[in-house]
């Protein structure tokens, strides 16, 4: 009778969630296990089918980039990996989820973001594919720092390190509350990014007084050894066509302007927390948030070895002690 009761209460249980907003209002929400686990094994059959049905699809109707465009060339510089791509699969399952339980619930923008990263997917099918949290005893006393930034910091050892989400200012705001790129409040399209960036760029070149070149230089290298946001690509690496096709990837964001033109342009992977907790979609950083060197150096250790050549801590050269020479057919390399 006792183990029955027992059984009965794990039945009937809820997440019974709540915080306090910006403003004083509390955002509750009562969730079942059974509906957190449901959402998440239908959003493992939606991504499923996004990758054994709709990704080959679109291919055979030539959405998949050649090497004879420039864009795919382009894409060889924000390339990702076997590991990234598997990140970002979980992350859309995540994402998948969270969507399927907003518009079942009714949730609004507030419960999505500050409320479901709050209740624990451990106990459904995310389990066996999330990032595992490294304890701080895994950390021991070195002389040199990993190269992909984890236990920077012994008490939080995944902080900054690659492939994880990049940190936000300003909270995440989506057309659909989730994932979907945003829009104007009149609900209709954001003014085209061509469009921004020519009127950003309208205006005369002034000349700085005392800045050279070699500043902006810097700063790109900065960029480069901080941040590295790899574009979405398919489940083996295909890199994404979106102008010119019928049918276009889920993750095509293509540039257009009035004229008619179009721009190749993919949107970014998403990333999950060392949890694979619900809530709003997040981007990879594939490079470590230390200013490391592992723009030069590489963000692991099988980048590492390919640069490096094993004596005197020497990296690979060729004649004239020139950086190596590309074996890739792209001619690109994502490091320096």
């Amino acid at each position: 009778m006792g183990n029955l009761l027992w059984l009965l209460v794990l039945c009937t249980c809820q997440y019974r969630v709540h915080c306090q907003g910006d403003e004083g209002f509390i955002l509750d929400i009562h969730l079942t296990p059974a509906e957190v686990q449901a959402a998440v094994q239908e959003a493992v059959e939606i991504v499923r089918e996004q990758i054994e049905v709709v990704e080959p699809h679109v291919f055979q109707n030539g959405g998949k980039l050649g090497p004879d465009s420039v864009a795919y060339h382009y894409y060889s510089l924000r390339a990702g990996n076997e590991n990234t791509r598997t990140i970002a699969a979980v992350a859309q399952i995540s994402q998948t989820a969270t969507h399927i339980l907003a518009v079942r619930h009714n949730l609004t923008v507030g419960q999505v973001s500050l409320v479901l990263p709050q209740i624990d997917t451990m106990s459904t099918v995310l389990r066996d594919s999330c990032p595992t949290p490294l304890p701080p005893a895994s950390c021991p006393p070195s002389r040199y720092r990993t190269l992909d930034g984890t236990c920077n910091n012994p008490d939080q050892p995944r902080w900054g390190a690659a492939n994880t989400p990049y940190l936000r200012l300003l909270p995440a705001w989506y057309a659909d509350g989730v994932s979907s790129p945003r829009v104007a409040r009149s609900g209709t399209d954001l003014p085209a990014a061509s469009e921004v960036s020519a009127a950003a760029h309208s205006g005369n070149v002034i000349s700085h007084a005392h800045v050279s070149l070699l500043a902006t230089v810097w700063a790109e290298y900065l960029n480069h050894d901080l941040a590295r946001s790899i574009v979405a690509e398919g489940v083996r690496g295909e890199r994404l066509k979106c102008c010119g096709v019928s049918d276009t990837h889920p993750e095509c964001f293509p540039i257009t302007d009035d004229d008619g033109g179009c721009w190749e342009y993919a949107r970014s992977l998403p990333a999950t927390t060392t949890d694979c907790a619900l809530g709003v979609r997040e981007q990879l950083n594939g490079a470590t948030s230390f200013l490391d060197g592992s723009a030069i150096y590489g963000a692991s250790k099988k980048d590492s070895d390919r640069l490096r050549l094993f004596e005197n801590g020497h990296l690979k050269t060729q004649a004239d002690w020139l950086l190596p020479r590309a074996t890739s057919h792209t001619c690109k390399d994502a490091m320096m």
